[in-house]
């Protein structure tokens, strides 16, 4: 009798695997779903080996999901298949295939008299519930009689089984002569569920994450010319990647139903029998962002009003953004919706922008052309360029110039190399430290051929600091100096390309000789003093750090100076004089102030940028 092999405990073979069923989880559609012991040995199982079995009729749901997965190959979002099987009816000793009859006979089997059933009730036993609760099947002949038959299985609070309600005049399940499928996979783990998942509060960036997840799989699936127009949220796991073990929502696109399908998951067309296109998909997509941001709005929301006319009565809550998402994703009208590459896009794009910090910056800069006799001319040049890439994030530019060379050479060699790197062109797609530094790499040596063809007997030094949110990369030849200032401490990040530097670093001279030491003006490395740069030749972060950016923290302060600075001030007094001013700009007028009360035999320039970092706003 197939009601006493399928009762509960007995143990059957799927395709020489040996499954004990504990408990019939729901029917729908004309698909059972059993949980299962799995007795077998099975690498692919986690310990417990609870597997799901689905039984249904080799001509609906079932089928449609072993076609869409030959079709996709082998793909991580997909529970794989343990087992898989196809008997004919007659092999099923020769019964009639009616699981809602056998579950009422195993749970009044194990009814005492009482009333009290000693089924155990434990978190695997999972009830098929905000899908099924809200979903009415209508058959052709449904709509032409009030008197047809209707199918509904409601949640029972008692247990966790589903409590069905069949009408023999029209049985849904299989026909006599009908082939019957089994499939067994893993089971989901309950609380890493999609379900489970809707009932806690997700922050804004996970409810994102979620969607966009889900879009990308139906994307996919949408370019193998299908389409997906409902889930079961009890069979899709949360994880790196998401996870489904039931895919029976998912037609062929352009499949006319001969029913129609109403519920909370469901595009509104469906209820008139249009074909399954694209837009259901989205639909469904943002149905799911709907229930994981909002989960205090009911969702009855979603359903048909009786003006089929009207649009739909969404209350979505006025998030910038997220409204328009679900407003155009949710249109009762189809052709108004994104496309799923388009919706997958914007939701990749909005996540991304909560992602992003808010980056200010505060600056400050004063140059001298000093006391020098013979320095009648500021050599130093500067500038600051600040911009925002396509998706929002703060970029800034900051350079500092000390020019050399007779005859105002050195002048036009440090305006020219500071024009040309300001006015380079940022690209949008600048998105990886890689591509950042080629790009600092080609601005540089263009600076370096345009000093070179301009500038005779003459160059600059070039220091750049450039910060693509909170990542810092630095390009650098000379002496001119760039430092970091973090909560009291600073380091400098760069090396001083001059001879004394090479001759304090090989042990030659001692630290106290090479501050009054004759040839400390003198660069091994400048920009425009030769036609090419050797690899190399330009300082990055790299000798900090291999991944040649160093993260900003708030209240980070980055001080550009020309030796002019750095030759009479200590880095004591920087720090102590940036700390205690009241302002950034009248910390740096102070500096220059003391530069030119020790004597500021050169030209001294400083450059001070202040990194503000606040929570990201849609």
């Amino acid at each position: 009798m197939l009601d006493s092999f399928f009762s509960e405990n007995n143990i059957c073979t799927i395709q020489d695997i040996q499954v004990t069923i504990q408990s019939h989880i729901g029917h729908i559609s004309g698909i059972d779903y059993f949980q299962v012991l799995i007795t077998s040995e099975i690498s692919e199982l986690s310990s417990d080996k609870l597997g799901l079995l689905r039984i249904g009729s080799s001509d609906q749901g079932l089928s449609r999901e072993l076609k869409l997965r030959e079709t996709l190959g082998q793909q991580k979002f997909l529970a794989p298949l343990l087992a898989l099987e196809k008997k004919s009816q007659n092999k099923v000793d020769h019964l009639e295939y009616n699981f809602s009859e056998i579950i009422k006979k195993t749970e009044s089997e194990n009814i005492d008299s009482q009333g009290n059933s000693d089924l155990p009730i434990n978190d695997t036993n999972l009830t098929i519930e905000s899908e099924l609760q809200s979903t009415e099947i209508y058959s052709d002949e449904q709509k032409e009689s009030n008197d047809s038959q209707t199918i509904q299985i409601l949640s029972s609070p008692e247990n966790s089984y589903l409590e069905e309600e069949f009408y023999p005049e029209k049985q849904l399940g299989l026909q006599e002569h009908t082939e019957i499928l089994f499939l067994l996979t893993a089971f989901p783990l309950p609380e890493n569920t999609l379900t489970t998942c809707l009932k806690h509060e997700q922050s804004m960036e996970s409810s994102l994450l979620l969607a966009s997840q889900i879009c990308q799989l139906f994307r996919l699936i949408h370019q193998h010319n299908w389409c997906v127009i409902s889930i079961l949220t009890e069979f899709v796991q949360i994880g790196t990647p998401l996870q489904f073990f039931d895919l029976t929502g998912a037609y062929p696109i352009g499949t006319t139903l001969d029913y129609g399908l109403m519920g909370k998951y469901y595009p509104p067309e469906l209820s008139y029998g249009d074909s399954l296109q694209e837009s259901m998909s989205t639909y469904l997509v943002g149905t799911l962002l709907y229930q994981s941001l909002f989960k205090d709005k009911s969702l009855e929301l979603l359903e048909l009003e009786t003006d089929l006319t009207q649009e739909f009565n969404f209350e979505i809550p006025l998030f910038p953004k997220i409204y328009q998402i679900l407003k155009i994703a949710l249109s009762s009208v189809p052709s108004d919706r994104f496309s799923l590459l388009q919706l997958l896009n914007i939701l990749i794009e909005t996540r991304r922008s909560l992602k992003l910090a808010k980056v200010n910056w505060e600056t400050a800069i004063q140059s001298t052309v000093g006391l020098s006799l013979n320095r009648l001319h500021n050599e130093d040049s500067y500038g600051i360029k600040e911009q925002h890439s396509s998706n929002n994030e703060t970029i800034i530019l900051a350079v500092i110039a000390d020019g050399m060379g007779g005859m105002s050479q050195g002048e036009v060699a440090s305006q020219l190399a500071v024009t040309t790197i300001l006015n380079s062109s940022i690209p949008d797609d600048l998105n990886n430290p890689h591509k950042i530094e080629l790009w600092l790499m080609n601005i540089v040596e263009n600076a370096n051929e345009i000093v070179s063809k301009n500038v005779n007997n003459g160059g600059t030094t070039l220091s750049i600091v450039a910060s693509f949110g909170k990542r810092l990369h630095i390009a650098h030849v000379g002496d001119s100096r760039i430092l970091l200032l973090r909560k009291g401490i600073i380091c400098q990040l760069t090396e001083d390309h001059s001879m004394v530097k090479m001759l304090l670093s090989s042990g030659q001279i001692s630290y106290k000789e090479s501050l009054e030491h004759p040839d400390r003006n003198i660069l091994v490395k400048s920009l425009g003093s030769k036609p090419k740069l050797s690899q190399g030749y330009v300082q990055t972060l790299s000798h900090i750090t291999p991944d040649s950016f160093l993260e900003l923290e708030a209240e980070d302060l980055l001080i550009l100076c020309s030796d002019g600075i750095w030759d009479l001030i200590s880095e004591e007094y920087l720090v102590n004089t940036l700390n205690s001013a009241s302002t950034l700009q009248s910390a740096v007028n102070t500096i220059i102030e003391e530069t030119v009360r020790r004597g500021a035999n050169d030209n001294a320039t400083l450059l001070v940028l202040r990194i503000s970092i606040a929570s990201a706003t849609l």
